[in-house]
């Protein structure tokens, strides 16, 4: 995948408006934000359930977010839901891609732009569409540290939300297309 190209199968950028004193978040935290438990396990629906106090414990959690049933809404459910479809619907805007794959109105731009004017919002994005009024959160998945979507921790595979793209070829495969798959993948 990439870091901040949208239609290249960006990672997934988890975002809160500027004001939000947030820092970071676990995956558990984004399935009971974006999701619906199954297991008997409290769904967040306001900030002073990720800790937030103050003016801020008491605001509900709105949720911004590509088509559930887009490559990166399908993403998202099978990385942080467990791939169900049982989503906070209530609190959550879903944003849906153009039809041409030339059109500039992406939905990750819309995405930005929603959140940019709410102060109780989350989104998931990428970073191509980040702006001033935004900033982005760090993931943790398990008991492993967080990370921010960057490059190196993309590369490293440390931050949850990396995404992968996978190639097939045919078992019988061209010496020389061999020869250049094996260079592609090589250190060099």
């Amino acid at each position: 995948g990439s870091l901040d190209r949208a239609g290249l199968s960006p990672a997934l950028a988890v975002m809160v408006h500027k004001d939000n004193p947030l820092q970071t978040l676990s995956m558990a935290q984004l399935a009971s934000i974006f999701g619906h438990s199954s297991d008997g396990s409290v769904d967040v629906r306001t900030w002073g359930q990720l800790g937030l106090r103050g003016e801020w414990a008491n605001r509900t959690i709105r949720a911004y977010g590509p088509m559930a049933e887009s490559g990166t809404g399908k993403f998202f459910r099978m990385m942080v839901l467990a791939d169900s479809n049982r989503m906070n619907w209530e609190n959550l805007a879903e944003f849906e891609d153009p039809v041409s794959a030339r059109a500039v109105d992406d939905s990750g731009a819309r995405i930005a732009t929603a959140l940019a004017s709410d102060p109780q919002g989350i989104a998931l994005g990428n970073l191509q569409f980040q702006n001033p009024s935004v900033k982005v959160l760090a993931v943790r998945d398990g008991q492993a540290g967080a990370h921010l979507p960057t490059r190196e921790n993309l590369i490293e595979r440390r931050y949850p939300l990396t995404r992968e793209v996978w190639a097939y070829v045919h078992p019988d495969i061209d010496p020389q297309v061999k020869a250049f798959l094996d260079y592609v993948l090589s250190p060099a």
